[in-house]
């Protein structure tokens, strides 16, 4: 049933950048938005049926998470072009007053599908082969969200359409928790029950290693069709993984992928596909940081972390002179790196007596993220770091980090 306080109703027709689309009926309504179905009469996708979603007003009190959240799915879907990913068509705006307009966003309508959720209840779970070759292919839609410097913070079984009972025509919906890290969005909690990383909804940290705690939690959800337990630590998850008919090779990749501490997860989706296929992660011996799912040795003993002010990219300089770009600052946040000036950048790391110390500059916030919080490191000040740290780059208690690095030692 359709709640009086929505934006689009039966029959009207939606303006979009792209084309015109008839409204045809209601579907459903999740927390945050409703779904509408509709057919695309104008555009270049005349004649295709469409899914039209539009942010939850009713409830007060979320409305205007509500609304943040469609447009993070605009941004994230305008950017994530993939075949396993919902298709994006058009987005537009309602307005409903003088001064606020209301967000759609127009996709493609999944039809013939179920969740991957009824998909494994009606089978009670699935077999190692399977859930493998499934999950493999999960991963490189996952290496593709990463990439472009998003995480999608919302993996679990509910947001994967299964098509034609055929595990080979997945789709991933759902991503108005899909994050960018940039400065100036909210800093949220977000938790699905049993498949979000501890720090994501206890501190509102997103980074990989957290989409990856999720993707582990979907495979104990495959292979022993049981949701786990809001901590992986529990008995009842341990008990269920320990009792799986599986290899004691993916329960290890499970155990590896649940671990509570992110710094001792896989950290990227080059290291969990070479864990489920046998080749063991890339060992790198050399200290490196990681940064939007790529790895990066540091050559020499130090390296300087900035922002150029020619092109506003965000990069590492070391000390042959090698730089490598990660980034880019649009909103000038990362302090200024350029030698020639004396600019430092907004951090250094260096190893000093077999130590690796992070020194910090500039006037925006850096914290280190260990044992569950957050250690501020002031301007000027040396900090020791440890393996598997997380450093957060303009870091604010209310809006989170702009940009996270994890170190690793080895």
């Amino acid at each position: 049933m359709v709640n009086n306080v929505s934006c689009i109703q039966i029959g009207m027709t939606i303006n979009g950048n792209n084309g015109l689309y008839k409204v045809s009926k209601f579907v459903d309504q999740g927390g945050l938005g409703k779904i509408w179905v509709g057919l695309s009469i104008i555009g270049k996708n005349k004649g295709k049926i469409v899914a039209i979603k539009e942010p939850r007003l009713d409830i007060i009190s979320n409305a205007s998470k509500a609304i943040e959240y469609i447009k993070l799915e605009i941004d994230a879907l305008q950017n994530l072009n993939h075949k396993n990913i919902v298709k994006y068509y058009d987005n537009s705006s309602i307005k409903i007053n003088l001064s606020q307009d209301i967000p759609i966003l127009i996709t493609e309508f999944i039809e013939n599908a179920q969740t991957l959720r009824e998909f494994v209840d009606r089978r009670r779970s699935l077999s190692e082969n399977d859930t493998i070759k499934f999950i493999l292919k999960i991963l490189n839609t996952l290496e593709l969200i990463h990439s472009q410097g998003y995480v999608w913070r919302d993996l679990n079984p509910n947001n994967i359409l299964i098509r034609n009972n055929n595990l080979d025509d997945f789709v991933l919906i759902d991503f108005g928790t899909c994050k960018k890290c940039n400065i100036g969005q909210n800093y949220t909690l977000i938790q699905f029950m049993g498949y979000s990383a501890p720090e994501l909804f206890q501190k509102g940290i997103a980074h990989p290693p957290g989409d990856l705690y999720s993707l582990a939690c979907v495979i104990f959800k495959c292979v022993t069709g049981k949701d786990p337990a809001e901590f992986s630590t529990d008995p009842f998850t341990q008990t269920t993984l320990n009792n799986a008919p599986i290899s004691q090779k993916l329960k290890n990749v499970i155990r590896k992928g649940f671990e509570i501490d992110p710094s001792k997860r896989y950290q990227t989706v080059d290291e969990f596909e070479r864990g489920l296929t046998g080749f063991g992660a890339q060992v790198i011996n050399k200290p490196h940081v990681i940064a939007f799912n790529q790895k990066y040795p540091i050559i020499g003993n130090a390296i300087l972390i900035g922002r150029n002010p020619s092109n506003n990219k965000v990069y590492i300089l070391h000390e042959d002179g090698t730089q490598n770009e990660i980034t880019e600052d649009t909103g000038q946040w990362i302090s200024r790196l350029d030698p020639a000036t004396g600019r430092k950048g907004q951090i250094k790391i260096s190893q000093s007596s077999g130590k690796w110390i992070l020194e910090t500059y500039g006037k925006n916030i850096v914290a280190v993220f260990r044992t569950n919080s957050f250690d501020e490191v002031p301007d000027g000040k040396r900090y020791q770091l440890r393996d598997g740290d997380i450093v957060a780059l303009c870091w604010s208690p209310i809006r989170g980090s702009y940009i996270t690095l994890n170190f690793k030692e080895h």
